[in-house]
């Protein structure tokens, strides 16, 4: 006897979306719906020089016309390789960088094969009972490490100088380091410079939220920073208001992308784009070539005529949040140097 057709429509109209949504971001402009830095990073990927959502379209027609033509079973294996080759980009993903559009696909997918297994699990009597594939789970574990990542990426980082979109350095430092002190007194002033404060002790909390106070009243950083420095430590409950709690959370991140990032160093800088100073030194060898042949060629006058760089090379001093330390004369703010 003949078996009937196994169909499955719900499964068809996953297939449905998932094409209509690989076609949307294949032919779309879609850079700007995707937030993610995956998006930008696999954006040209390709096999054999055909788009990944091209491939992904061809899937979903097929394990779409597959389902409405009664193969659902076939489909369901299908799908099931699918899922396969999906756990593999989602642990690429989770060693570079989480892609949105790829994740809304991959979850598409298991959608499609859910919805198959089950359809086909309707029509056999003995399989009611199974558990999911262990390959389901791994595929679990995966995708919430991708949603993690994801979600941790779009919380952004606390700038107390307000300035970071037009920066395009970022320093990263704590009111108890001095050496930290030195490069706000440097920068200060700059905007290009966006200050970003992490506390290594419970008194860098409350200097840190005495700055954001003085800088709301006009100060600049150098001297909001000075005059948080005189603080007397917190006392009793003054830290877990919540306006301090909220503080405290935002320096929680800025120190845990400093360690991620800068080994827990700090002062540590980020530089978003070339530096200046790098674009001089091969002209003042240029310059200088020139004054060796030729003696009356015109003295350079540009602040930037020092081939050095205007911060040395060479790291004079850190601060951690290993041993602490106290900086010989100033009994005021503790410091941790190499």
């Amino acid at each position: 006897m003949k078996a009937k057709p196994n169909v499955s429509r719900p499964a068809a109209l996953l297939c449905a979306a998932g094409f209509f949504f690989c076609l949307w971001v294949h032919v779309g402009q879609v850079e700007e719906a995707c937030f993610t830095a995956g998006c930008s990073l696999y954006q040209q990927t390709s096999v054999a020089g055909v788009s990944l959502w091209v491939i992904g379209m061809a899937a979903f027609v097929v394990l779409g016309l597959l389902s409405l033509l009664g193969r659902a079973q076939i489909a369901c294996w299908l799908a099931l390789a699918g899922v396969l080759c999906d756990c593999f980009l989602l642990a690429l993903l989770v060693l570079t960088a989480p892609c949105f559009f790829c994740l809304v696909f991959a979850l598409i997918l298991m959608c499609v094969f859910l919805t198959l297994r089950k359809c086909v699990q309707t029509r056999t009597w003995n399989s009611g009972g199974q558990g999911y594939p262990v390959l389901v789970y791994i595929w679990a574990v995966l995708f919430v490490c991708n949603v993690g990542i994801v979600v941790k990426s779009t919380i952004p980082l606390w700038d107390i100088s307000d300035n970071v979109e037009d920066a395009s350095v970022h320093m990263f430092f704590s009111p108890s380091c001095a050496v930290c002190k030195q490069g706000v007194e440097s920068l200060s002033g700059n905007i290009d410079v966006a200050f970003f404060p992490i506390a290594e002790n419970s008194w860098d909390v409350k200097r840190i939220a005495l700055m954001k106070t003085y800088l709301g009243e006009g100060m600049s950083m150098r001297d909001a920073f000075n005059a948080a420095n005189a603080a007397t430590p917190p006392a009793g409950l003054e830290l877990y208001t919540p306006s301090m709690l909220a503080l405290q959370l935002k320096l929680l991140l800025n120190k845990a992308h400093v360690f991620m990032e800068g080994g827990g160093r700090v002062p540590f800088l980020e530089y978003r784009g070339l530096p200046r100073h790098l674009q001089e030194k091969p002209r003042a060898a240029v310059r200088k070539a020139e004054a060796a042949t030729n003696p009356n060629t015109p003295p350079d006058t540009s602040q930037w005529s020092d081939p050095t760089l205007p911060l040395d090379t060479e790291v004079s001093g850190f601060c951690t949040g290993s041993t602490p330390c106290v900086e010989p004369g100033d009994p005021v703010t503790p410091a941790r140097r190499n």
